[in-house]
């Protein structure tokens, strides 16, 4: 049995993703309408993925770090980068969701 190449699956993955937020698009009748169905798609299912893999990279690196290879310098090392570049993740996507939240507000798009 062959393997997906691994650009056609990403390519599968973004199809499947954009069909909701197409599904949700199609019902709005205003343009508030349709951004409102946008967001909410974003908002209520890519963020949280967003979050679960920072999350998820940070506890990686942690568990790395003080259990499976605590006696490694070099594993530690690269435990190092799994909790640095989890925290950033966290931090940068929880900024930008709040700016865009704060946008929305402003421009009153939100529901």
């Amino acid at each position: 049995m062959t393997r997906l190449p691994r650009r056609a699956a990403y390519a599968v993955a973004a199809i499947l993703g954009a069909v909701p937020a197409a599904a949700a698009a199609a019902q709005a009748q205003t343009f508030s309408g349709f951004t409102g169905a946008i967001v909410s798609v974003v908002d209520k299912g890519l963020i949280p993925l967003l979050y679960a893999a920072a999350f998820l990279a940070f506890l990686w690196g942690m568990l790395n770090y003080f259990i499976i290879k605590a006696g490694e310098e070099r594993g530690r090392e690269e435990a190092r980068g799994f909790i640095l570049w989890g925290l950033v993740g966290l931090v940068v996507i929880f900024g930008v969701w709040g700016m865009v939240h704060l946008l929305l507000n402003t421009l009153f798009i939100a529901g």
